[in-house]
């Protein structure tokens, strides 16, 4: 019924403009009417313009085009015969007067009401994404599907971010883009490329800062489980066992279950994949690169042992920066979204790690080493993070290490 009611508003005022417009021009009534606008020193020909657009317009209001904009353009004009005319004469059109303003005022009401609802429209069909990180091109591809599922955000993320994109999108498609660097706003140039890409409906991503807590349902370090067997390859380094994130943390529930983190931190490998088929009897499924990777220093072996002090940690929502964290990754290098070898999809971040936990027990000896606190805490290649990515329908983990 809303929309009945504002439709005929709108046929009503249209064609109420239109039959001023047409009436003018069929009595000979435009140059009069122009002789007198000239009179008050406006340009001549004024009065042609305005008898075109009022018929061109009401035609174009009629058929519901344009609405909101050529409503304001009617507001400005009906206001200027009020201000120059209509006010002198008083309030009544008939009755308690004549040529008064009250006809033109309930014309312009009408305009402001069909002026605000088309703008509220316009509103509706905007719609706004926010990424964190400006690494892509937005040409609707998988990388660029996976890139924006990966790094969208809310606007207060992007706005404490050193940078990323403002994406906006009308009808569903991409009218405009701006480029955030840190907390500054400015516009950045789509290609040709770029403009109408669909509007892509991912979720947004919060950003979850890692802090230690008593009570934390994660940990960091400590001794391995009983039951979790770290595993071993061929490779110059054994593995360390890292952790473990719980599922019973709600941002984490969509795990199928906790994943106990071990990675072999001291080897320079590209990405490591293990599969948690059996969550407590990880393989590496990527095996045969892996053993081909190599280490960082002469000191480590196949039977080095480092294990750390247990943190316990949770994760709390912040939109403030955090190297340590969940929910989306902040990288140190070229964004990587790594795609599951076992089911071809895309996976899922899981969390980022730079925690230097203290060494508890180790049998490297340090005095071999030029770089010893690279082997006193948990450490991933200086100042580098660890990030983690997780598929839960394969149970794949997808580990690797960027530094600046």
């Amino acid at each position: 019924m809303q929309y009945l009611s504002l439709t005929l508003i709108r046929i009503a005022v249209a064609s109420n403009m239109l039959i001023h417009g047409i009436y003018r021009l069929s009595v000979g009534g435009v140059t009069p009417f122009d002789e007198y606008l000239s009179g008050m020193g406006f340009p001549a020909f004024t009065a042609w313009a305005i008898t075109a657009f009022e018929i061109i317009a009401a035609i174009l209001i009629l058929f519901g085009k344009w609405v909101g904009r050529l409503s304001i353009v009617f507001i400005i004009e009906l206001s200027m015969g009020v201000i120059l005319l209509h006010r002198h004469e008083g309030w009544f059109v008939v009755g308690g007067g004549r040529n008064g303003m009250e006809y033109s005022v309930l014309m312009i009401i009408c305009f402001v009401a069909l002026t605000i609802v088309a703008l509220s429209n316009r509103a509706g069909r905007r719609k706004l994404v926010y990424l964190r990180g400006s690494e892509v091109k937005l040409n609707g591809d998988q990388r660029c599907q996976n890139f924006i599922a990966t790094m969208r955000t809310s606007s207060d993320v992007l706005e404490a971010s050193p940078g990323g994109l403002e994406l906006l999108f009308e009808d569903e498609k991409l009218i405009k883009a701006f480029q955030w660097i840190s907390g500054v706003r400015s516009e950045h140039k789509l290609s040709k490329e770029e403009i109408g890409f669909k509007y892509p409906d991912y979720p947004e991503n919060k950003h979850y800062a890692l802090f230690e807590s008593e009570d934390g349902l994660h940990r960091l370090g400590g001794e391995v489980p009983s039951a979790f067997r770290i595993p071993k390859i061929k490779v110059p380094v054994p593995f360390q066992y890292l952790g473990s994130i719980s599922n019973k943390d709600q941002i984490f529930d969509w795990l199928p279950f906790p994943v106990h983190l071990t990675c072999p931190i001291y080897v320079s490998f590209d990405k490591l994949y293990l599969d948690y088929s059996d969550p407590n009897k990880p393989i590496v499924f990527n095996e045969q690169e892996m053993e081909t990777q190599s280490f960082h220093e002469d000191i480590l072996n196949t039977g080095t042992e480092i294990v750390f002090y247990e943190k316990k940690v949770s994760f709390s929502e912040s939109s403030s920066f955090s190297q340590s964290c969940a929910g989306i990754p902040h990288y140190a290098q070229y964004p990587e979204i790594p795609i599951c070898p076992k089911s071809g999809k895309r996976m899922r971040f899981l969390c980022e790690l730079n925690q230097r936990v203290p060494v508890k027990r180790s049998n490297i000896d340090l005095a071999k080493t030029p770089y010893p606190s690279n082997y006193e805490a948990m450490d991933f290649s200086g100042a580098g993070c660890l990030f983690v990515f997780f598929e839960p329908r394969s149970k794949m983990a997808c580990y690797f290490i960027q530094s600046t």
